[in-house]
């Protein structure tokens, strides 16, 4: 998707102009990416997806995947549907969804066609202080007459720096 983007990105930030690192760094990219779908709970590319949930007797079902760009098919207990619209994340029936177990078939598209420029941001903070920390073996600061060593530390936002925290947040599935 982005994948280039973020990784000339990351090299200007770093004032890296060859590719001898290239893979290195698409390799860190990835690995963020991973980790900031698995913080948010969803995946961030456009995709297609087929999934099946459980009818629960109301109007309306929240989707795995988001934001949902279009909905192609809905099935109840095999049979297909079309009294259904969708918003953002949620799939919503003029009448119920009948209840019954996984006896709800949904075929959408959700995600992202171009990542959100502060998801971008987020990533490229995260990849950046990886780096630093590889680089630096994890020691934030250190003085040397004191003989005091600091290491980063992110506890409350699970290794995550601040900044990105903050922007991921936003991104997390609120309850429902």
């Amino acid at each position: 998707m982005t994948d280039l983007f973020l990784l000339d990105s990351l090299k200007q930030r770093l004032g890296v102009t060859h590719d001898k690192q290239d893979v290195y760094f698409q390799t860190l990219l990835d690995g963020v990416l991973a980790a900031v779908e698995a913080f948010i709970g969803r995946k961030l590319e456009a995709a297609d997806y087929v999934e099946r949930y459980n009818g629960n007797g109301k109007n309306r079902l929240v989707l795995e995947q988001w934001p949902v760009i279009s909905v192609s098919s809905v099935k109840i207990n095999g049979r297909a549907v079309d009294d259904w619209d969708f918003d953002n994340w949620l799939l919503i029936r003029h009448a119920c969804f009948a209840q019954g177990i996984r006896n709800v078939e949904v075929s959408y598209r959700a995600g992202y066609e171009t990542m959100p420029a502060d998801i971008q941001e987020a990533v490229l903070i995260i990849a950046t202080q990886r780096l630093n920390e590889i680089e630096n073996k994890g020691v934030q600061s250190k003085s040397l007459a004191g003989e005091t060593i600091s290491f980063s530390s992110f506890g409350q936002s699970g290794g995550i720096p601040q900044s990105a925290y903050a922007i991921l947040m936003e991104y997390k599935r609120k309850a429902v």
